[in-house]
């Protein structure tokens, strides 16, 4: 239950960062905005990864209410 606390912590922290810092304004170049998101991208990988792993964790428990 703590991984998943984490998990939820961790996409919290990243939905804020990238309503902040997503690449939209007129000034970026495109080579930086392509960089940032692509980063981005890789942050959300792992933490869908993350929380797949931990919904299997759960469901395998049987704690999938909780």
């Amino acid at each position: 239950m703590s991984e998943d606390k984490a998990v939820e912590g961790r996409t919290h922290i990243f939905l804020g960062e990238w309503e902040k810092d997503k690449p939209v304004k007129a000034e970026i170049k495109p080579s930086e905005a392509i960089r940032q998101l692509t980063l981005f991208e890789n942050r959300y990988t792992k933490l869908r990864d993350e929380r797949g792993n931990v919904s299997r964790a759960k469901e395998a428990l049987e704690i999938q209410g909780i």
